[in-house]
């Protein structure tokens, strides 16, 4: 069983070979059967070869599971030698015991605090208020609700660094006074425990494709990434203040479904659906007794040589819902399109224009293209408006 991330910062250097041209430069290049070798290595890995580290302080924690495309982690630390074929050019982050991808604990503490500060706190004071008014379902709807109905919770948890914030953030009673560390929420590093792709696999490749310049053809870039159909576990030692624990825990698990983590998630990464099939408008796909992870996930379909250009706007049709997305379908030059977008962010947009009804299937709505889009592997980038409002 090899150690992914040593194999993937040190072994993959070592595959390096300079030669000299006729003017007795050295040029630098990798060895191209070695490399693959390598690569097969990662892309071929069965995940149940490997385990995660058991951690005793661990007192909750949420199992989501990760839908198409995929996550990209750690894609900020370098890698690329530099215009090599077959280079993986972006970084990625493994845990130097295990070897297995992880989004490290800090990561997932700086993605929750920055949701709850989002708008001085009224991001999660909103999502509190639908798990108590039965819009996202939860077990908890009962719970929440009598702490939403707590006159005091609004203070918790509103303002620039809320009482909410500097508790379970910042380890913090009041400016001065700390929390005493065996007391403190802790935000431990993720792991994947469970992979439902063939032979267990949880690594694959991917590109961008970038378009500099229209008149040239663009040059793939490849790297790393966790492929969908990945249970990551986050694990978390938590308190009872402000709030009980299972509701901190619930809330958690909305801004993970509504948000992502890791890098280019306004593209679709990392992304995630609950591990018992509750997508993202909570609607349960499966019974109490049922264990079943549902992966059910909406492809977006762009017919070749199809270009959407920003600001261009087309009649669609929600054509379904599924894994916490909704699809449309519109068409371009007499050619179907079929795209997708969270179910979550349709309604963001939606509410701030006005319109507060739940789409329904066969509903006729106007897609708004958001960016240029050509062929690329990214979801298109688009916003949805009621037939009424098509600024």
């Amino acid at each position: 069983m090899k150690n992914l991330g040593y194999a993937f910062y040190k072994e993959y250097f070592e595959n390096l070979e300079f030669t000299r041209n006729a003017v007795g430069d050295y040029l630098l290049s990798l060895k191209v059967n070695e490399t693959k070798n390598l690569m097969s290595d990662f892309f071929n890995s069965n995940l149940s070869n490997y385990s995660s580290p058991a951690i005793d302080l661990v007192n909750e924690s949420i199992k989501l599971v990760t839908i198409y495309p995929g996550m990209l982690i750690g894609s900020g630390y370098n890698h690329e030698i530099g215009k090599q074929e077959n280079e993986l050019k972006l970084g990625f982050f493994f845990d130097y015991t295990t070897g297995l991808p992880c989004i490290p604990g800090s990561s997932v503490k700086g993605v929750l605090r920055d949701a709850c500060e989002k708008k001085e706190g009224e991001y999660i004071l909103s999502i509190l208020k639908e798990l108590a008014e039965g819009e996202r379902k939860s077990e908890l709807k009962d719970e929440v609700k009598k702490v939403f109905e707590d006159d005091e919770l609004s203070k918790k948890i509103l303002g620039k660094i809320s009482l909410f914030v500097k508790q379970v953030f910042e380890g913090k009673i009041d400016k001065e006074n700390f929390i005493p560390f065996k007391e403190r929420d802790i935000f431990f590093d993720a792991f994947p425990i469970d992979s439902k792709n063939e032979d267990g696999k949880f690594l694959a490749n991917d590109y961008i494709t970038p378009h500099d310049n229209p008149l040239k053809n663009p040059v793939p870039i490849q790297f790393m990434k966790v492929l969908p159909q990945v249970t990551f576990q986050f694990n978390f030692r938590l308190s009872d203040n402000p709030f009980s624990k299972k509701i901190k825990l619930e809330l958690f698990r909305q801004i993970f479904l509504d948000l992502g983590i890791g890098a280019k998630t306004n593209v679709g990464y990392g992304q995630f659906t609950n591990h018992l099939g509750v997508d993202e408008n909570n609607k349960s796909k499966s019974s109490k007794n049922d264990t079943s992870i549902d992966y059910t996930l909406p492809k977006q379909n762009i017919p070749i040589g199809v270009r959407l250009n920003n600001n261009e706007k087309y009649p669609a049709e929600l054509t379904g819902l599924a894994g916490g997305y909704s699809i449309f379908k519109f068409d371009k030059d007499g050619k179907e399109c079929i795209v997708r977008k969270k179910t979550v962010k349709v309604y963001e947009k939606l509410k701030k224009s006005g319109y507060a009804n739940e789409l329904k299937i066969g509903d006729k709505v106007i897609i708004k293209i958001q960016a240029a889009y050509l062929n690329d592997n990214a979801d298109v980038s688009f916003q949805v408006l009621m037939s009424s409002n098509t600024n």
